[in-house]
């Protein structure tokens, strides 16, 4: 058995409490690797690392009979807050067998610097740079071809659920496309061109092929796109095609997009195909902001067509989660803007996630950036414990604890426990995972780590 191994982190994003821990992100660019080598007859299985500590994760595994093979390992790394997490579990693995060939992806952190990636876990068997999907004959060529493989193995059109340990537990996700290409300054896909969304057909016969109807919390996918843009014939389209999928009568999916990108002339074809929470990219309601973050050459347009799409969406029962990040420059009057824009439009807005901006990367590929936030006023804050990870000063008057003590602050002004649970439940928890566990979790958290009002 082939071995795809997503890795975990041991430290969260946010405030470090058992909630954040409970979120399942599922690692699907892995998993369309592991379907790849799948369809071909490879016997493959993928785990998460999630929050689990490395030796933990190693030792349940080696107890599983998993690494008693010398089948070559893949490792993906999502981000640089994995990278520490590879490193020990990497320790572990050549400890246990330094036969065993490890290939490595993580897309958004190589970022064609394999060698800086070296330096940080050591030296691996081969490193796949940008898209997975480039790299698979070779590997496959050199690594696989002697590996004995399942005749019986069946097709999956993009993701094969079957090779995902646990996979009843996951919300699943479903790529419509990729891409983006819209400049904002502080997106890694500002540059990716944006592709077409996936056809209609195909997308239905996917989600029927993906779905479970069990007796666990209800399987509602995520539509991932970094710019999910769909036009009045594709929204059409998909409400005709699904309506032939008896299996797909009582869909409901999520999905993320800017304020700039969904027409809200889509949203009751939407809504009838079964859409129910969209997470809206607006950022800032500061025209300053948005400027700043090459967001729009118009804000006041911009944040016209961000209040017809609350509207809209509240009309055709979708539930809207506002994304808002706190950017270089900021300061008090401009956090005002955008409170006070929340407030006027609370009644269409079901829940906020907050932020302040973060640089990502390694440090000869950021250094532009640094030196474009810091014409904004914002410096980088005097510690960075993790490596690729830049915590930032916005301003003089907002330093990198102050915004991270705003960002909670707004987030828990417009977003209840219960609407908290709502969304996560809906996309990032374990199906399993339900209101009263929640409930029970909660009893030990210092309410100021939360980023909802109890």
């Amino acid at each position: 058995m082939i071995l795809f191994v997503s890795a975990g982190q041991e430290v969260t994003r946010k405030s470090n409490t058992s909630i954040n821990r409970r979120n399942m992100y599922l690692n699907y660019g892995l998993l369309t690797i592991a379907t790849y080598f799948s369809n071909k007859g490879y016997p493959c299985i993928q785990v998460q690392g999630h929050f689990y500590q490395p030796l933990e994760f190693f030792n349940h595994y080696k107890r599983l009979g998993y690494f008693e093979n010398d089948n070559p390992i893949f490792i993906s790394i999502p981000s640089f807050y994995a990278l520490s997490w590879t490193r020990k579990f990497l320790d572990f693995i050549r400890a246990d067998n330094l036969k065993r060939k490890i290939i490595i992806g993580g897309r958004w952190l190589i970022d064609g610097e394999p060698q800086k990636l070296v330096q940080e876990i050591g030296r691996v068997d081969y490193i796949a740079d940008g898209l997975g999907e480039s790299h698979l004959n070779g590997i496959e060529n050199e690594f696989l071809l002697r590996l004995k493989k399942n005749l019986t193995s069946g097709k999956h059109s993009v993701l094969d659920y079957s090779v995902l340990e646990n996979r009843y537990l996951y919300q699943p996700s479903i790529e419509v496309s990729r891409g983006c290409g819209m400049g904002c300054s502080f997106c890694q896909e500002k540059d990716q061109p944006l592709e077409k969304l996936i056809a209609p057909e195909i997308l239905c016969n996917q989600i029927e092929e993906t779905l479970l109807h069990d007796s666990l919390t209800k399987m509602t996918p995520y539509f991932e796109a970094s710019m999910f843009i769909p036009s009045k014939e594709w929204s059409k389209k998909f409400y005709e095609v699904k309506k032939h999928h008896v299996l797909l009568d009582h869909l409901e999916w999520r999905t993320e997009s800017r304020v700039d990108s969904i027409n809200p002339q889509v949203l009751p074809f939407l809504s009838d195909s079964g859409l129910k929470i969209i997470d809206l990219g607006l950022e800032s309601a500061s025209e300053v902001q948005l400027k700043k973050m090459s967001k729009t050459n118009n804000p006041k347009r911009y944040l016209e067509r961000a209040s017809l799409i609350l509207k809209e969406a509240k009309n055709n029962n979708i539930k809207v989660k506002v994304n808002i990040l706190l950017y270089a420059g900021e300061c008090a009057a401009t956090v005002r803007e955008t409170m006070d824009w929340l407030h006027q439009h609370r009644e269409f807005i079901f829940g906020v996630s907050v932020g302040p901006v973060v640089v990502y990367g390694w440090d000869t590929k950021v250094a532009s950036y640094m030196e474009q936030l810091r014409s904004f006023g914002a410096t980088p804050a005097d510690f960075n414990s993790i490596k690729g990870v830049q915590q930032i000063n916005l301003s003089p008057s907002i330093d990198h604890h102050e915004a991270r003590s705003l960002s909670m602050k707004i987030s828990r002004e417009f977003m209840s426990a219960k609407n908290f649970f709502e969304l996560k439940k809906f996309s990032y928890f374990s199906r399993d995972y339900l209101y009263n566990d929640f409930l029970y979790d909660l009893k030990n958290e210092d309410k100021n780590n939360l980023s909802f009002s109890i």
